[in-house]
């Protein structure tokens, strides 16, 4: 009864027409046989349910046609890796050109040959930007202006969190499996109601132009971003998708005035991304009604780049996302937020975060109302520190190689000072 039961459950999951999905699901459905015939049956059914949570990975090899998005351009920061380069195969896919951002040369490298052996008709052409620093974020954006006249998607994906793994978080994280506090496993942070948590985040952790490198990477970078590309995104001949890269961790609490940058805060990836939360609203009411900003949920997913432990524990993650929708472990699955939301924009309210749950226990994608009082003096606060960095770009003065002097970026400065010097 299980076994025909499972197969009745793939076999209505196999309704694409593309050949090689098909034998792609043939293939699966033999592995499938061959498991449930040699193991018990408990084990084969638990193995059968992942085969039967995994399959849609194998989707975005095929090329899909859609008029939709022809002559569509798309722009993907942290391209390179996980959720950004799974969402470039399947833009790819539907013959969308993708422009793909690194701040790595040799990365961009092998993505965009990785890409072109799956799609070798397809438009691909790399970007080096750097997010946590400002003046590669300006000469990025201006090089994208002279090639492109237009930007349909502009998809800021790229993010992270350090953190810390030393002797205690092994402890913590014993404890954690102990008590079965997969809450507190999957906590960002330092410490919450329960104790210490695994996963510490180092904190003071600054660029080298002296802002806080989580919020580089995640506000203000991403701000210089859109402010560079706004008037192509904002064209009155068609609508400007601006989708971010949110989370369920961020946290109002992790963030103070006090501390813009989140330089002191013990949550800072936390705090980023509620400021990444509540800037989307602002762009929202600084722009015109045609571009539009939305902030999407991927959940929680392991890429090459995430810490060693968090790949070792990579079989936990997939144990945990049948009973934990928000756990997706591949990119390719978390990217299909993006794709719903481009897809259906139009019925969508902008000034939700959109969270997508995705498993064999999964309930409906749902959405977090944002706060909308603070949108508006973050977008002034970053907006100072724009004028002030492209004024100095634009005059000359600033070079890739310098540093700052003396930075003045308090949040209740009536103006914002950025003294430069360039180095000896």
């Amino acid at each position: 009864r299980v076994r025909g039961t499972l197969f009745f459950l793939y076999i209505v999951m196999f309704t694409k027409k593309n050949i090689r999905i098909e034998l792609l699901f043939i293939l699966n459905i033999l592995s499938i046989w061959i498991i449930d015939t040699f193991f018990p049956t408990k084990i084969g059914y638990w193995i059968i349910s992942f085969f039967l949570y995994l399959f849609p990975d194998l989707k975005i090899h095929s090329r899909k046609r859609n008029s939709k998005y022809d002559n569509k351009i798309a722009f993907i920061t942290g391209g390179n890796v996980g959720v950004g380069f799974a969402l470039a195969a399947k833009l790819l896919a539907r013959n969308v050109k993708v422009y793909i951002s690194c701040n790595s040369r040799s990365r961009l490298k092998r993505v965009i040959a990785k890409l072109k052996t799956i799609f070798p008709l397809g438009n691909i052409y790399p970007l080096i930007i750097d997010l946590t620093n400002p003046i590669s974020i300006i000469e990025g954006a201006r090089e994208y202006l002279k090639l492109e006249n237009k930007l349909d998607y502009l998809i800021l994906t790229e993010t992270c969190m350090p953190v810390k793994f030393g002797y205690q978080s092994y402890s913590v994280l014993m404890d954690c499996f102990m008590h079965c506090s997969f809450h507190r496993f999957l906590s960002t942070g330092r410490t919450n109601e329960n104790g210490h948590l695994p996963f510490d985040q180092p904190l003071g952790i600054t660029t080298s132009q002296g802002f806080g490198y989580l919020y580089s990477k995640h506000v203000l970078g991403n701000f210089i971003l859109i402010q560079e590309l706004k008037n192509l995104l904002a064209q009155t001949n068609h609508t400007g998708l601006i989708l971010w890269s949110g989370s369920v961790f961020s946290c109002r609490d992790s963030f103070s005035w006090d501390d813009p940058q989140c330089v002191l805060s013990e949550d800072p990836y936390g705090a980023t991304k509620y400021l990444q939360d509540i800037l989307s609203v602002a762009f929202n009411d600084q722009f015109p009604n045609n571009c539009i900003s939305i902030v999407t949920c991927p959940g929680f997913y392991v890429t090459s780049q995430s810490h060693l432990v968090l790949r070792l524990l990579e079989p936990l993650f997939l144990l945990l996302s049948v009973y934990f929708p928000a756990i997706h472990v591949f990119g390719c699955k978390s990217s299909d937020v993006f794709m719903k939301i481009i897809q259906d924009y139009e019925d969508i309210d902008k000034n939700k975060k959109y969270v997508l749950h995705r498993g064999a226990l999964s309930v409906p994608n749902y959405c977090i109302e944002l706060n909308k009082k603070e949108g508006d003096k973050l977008y002034m606060y970053l907006m100072n520190l724009y004028t002030a960095f492209s004024s100095l770009h634009d005059n000359g003065d600033i070079v890739q190689d310098g540093i700052f002097k003396e930075l003045d970026t308090s949040v209740n400065s009536p103006s914002i000072k950025l003294t430069y010097a360039r180095k000896k």
